[in-house]
């Protein structure tokens, strides 16, 4: 397995353990640690942080198992034409993630003025798993 496919897999696994404590503060009701670097409670304890009642820290983790899950099957279960398909669908799930991931950014600095070390982190994660797996689903050598 190649360095591009090893680097989508750790980007995507800090995602889901930024992602996955933010649900468990989000759910545990407590206040994440930000180490003095931003205003994670209230960027967390914004309107932003749900939609139709689903904390999106939630969704983002189950985003990164998504991918993850694809990821594997796609290096190490599938055959040619349908790792080929997996790597387009990772592609997807990244792209969209990085767009919403965007969104969210704009939300923090221009809406709240205000910033989520935890959610800058995962912003970075879903942007290079994007760019690592765009050049995976649409490189010959992929």
């Amino acid at each position: 397995m190649n360095a591009r496919r090893w680097g989508i897999l750790i980007f995507i696994l800090i995602g889901m353990t930024v992602s996955g404590y933010l649900t468990y503060t989000h759910l545990a009701h407590v206040d994440p640690t930000c180490y003095g670097i931003g205003s994670c409670a209230y960027v967390q304890a914004s309107s932003y942080a749900k939609i139709f009642g689903i904390p999106i820290a939630l969704l983002g983790l189950l985003a990164y198992t998504a991918m993850f899950a694809t990821a594997v099957a796609a290096y190490w279960f599938l055959d040619e034409e349908r790792r080929y398909l997996a790597q387009q669908l990772l592609f997807g799930m990244a792209f969209a993630g990085t767009l919403y991931s965007a969104y969210l950014t704009y939300v923090e600095a221009f809406v709240l003025r205000a910033w989520c070390i935890y959610c800058v982190i995962s912003a970075i994660a879903i942007t290079v798993v994007c760019v690592l797996s765009g050049i995976e689903a649409f490189s010959e050598a992929g």
